[in-house]
């Protein structure tokens, strides 16, 4: 029973959707969670969304260090790179207060807003900033939107039909 790369990821029906999730990149969140001392109240701005395993990379929160190989474009060595953390342990913060505060989903005429809870301040999702992880734009396996309603499988018994065993 090693470590198996399935296992990071959360099941489906324990996952957030992507849809109801109150963070995105380019966010100034606070890390809140007390358990953890070494990390309370440290701040930051997320880097990176991780939906799959219900984590957010933020910069400046959770440090670790990763063993670089020498290359021939750059030195080897320890590099510090930042960790992900769960979403439920960060808290956006107020840009009035300066204060990290919770925050719910609103629909304000049909763009989504979130509302910080005490304050009542309206934060909107930032603008030009995706709220997922980046793509890296079209890959060369991806169907060109002409080409989507085709029909290419055309099946075992066509198949079949056109095989010809000698």
């Amino acid at each position: 029973r090693g470590w198996n790369a399935s296992r990071q990821k959360v099941p489906p029906r324990v996952r957030i959707l992507e849809a109801s999730w109150k963070f995105a990149v380019g966010d100034h969140v606070e890390f809140a969670n007390r358990a953890n001392e070494k990390l309370y109240r440290q701040r930051g701005k997320i880097i990176e969304i991780r939906p799959d395993e219900n984590r957010v990379v933020v910069d400046g929160i959770n440090p670790q260090k990763k063993l670089v190989r020498r290359t021939e474009e750059g030195e080897g060595g320890a590099k510090t790179i930042w960790g992900p953390v769960h979403y439920s342990n960060i808290a956006l913060i107020d840009p009035t207060t300066n204060q990290a505060m919770r925050s719910e989903l609103k629909t304000r005429g049909n763009k989504k807003v979130r509302v910080l809870k005490p304050s009542g301040y309206v934060l909107p999702f930032p603008k030009g900033q995706p709220l997922i992880r980046p793509s890296e734009g079209d890959s060369p396996f991806d169907t060109a939107a002409q080409h989507v309603h085709e029909i290419t499988y055309k099946g075992y018994d066509e198949y079949m039909r056109n095989a010809k065993f000698s």
